[in-house]
């Protein structure tokens, strides 16, 4: 269970998906930030944490993916963020452009405790490479 409240990234167009979602990462204690739609991103400020991750639903419907989205989250913060791909869908679409960028997918419905594990093993890896403790982020 997270001691510092590490901070995840929910990339989900469905309302209900997406609330299932933050309860479940933050009853173990997570913080969580959501995007429902590209749309969001004129908002949404970068992380600053090195302790986050993004999950993210492939197939948002017309325009830009899960993945886009993640990508740009990526880009305004200058870093690589570990990130799990969510998919309905078994297409090669899904499969192929996140594995160009070295993600992982996981198809829907996923049980709780995959993405869990998913999420405690990403922010463990990255927690082994960081050298200065960060300071805690708020949420």
């Amino acid at each position: 269970m997270p001691n510092h409240n590490p901070r995840i990234v929910v990339i989900e167009d469905n309302p209900l998906v997406r609330a299932g979602q933050r309860m479940l990462l933050e009853v173990v204690g997570y913080c969580v930030a959501e995007i429902s739609a590209p749309a969001d991103l004129a908002d949404f400020t970068s992380l600053s944490s090195p302790d986050q991750a993004i999950i993210a639903d492939f197939d948002l419907g017309p325009g830009m993916t899960g993945l886009d989205i993640a990508l740009e989250i990526m880009r305004r913060a200058g870093k690589q963020i570990p990130t799990l791909i969510l998919s309905a869908s078994f297409g090669e679409r899904s499969l192929a452009a996140a594995a160009a960028h070295g993600m992982p997918v996981m198809f829907k419905p996923v049980p709780e405790e995959k993405v869990l594990a998913w999420v405690a093993e990403a922010l463990n890896r990255r927690s082994r490479v960081t050298r200065y403790p960060a300071p805690e982020p708020e949420c």
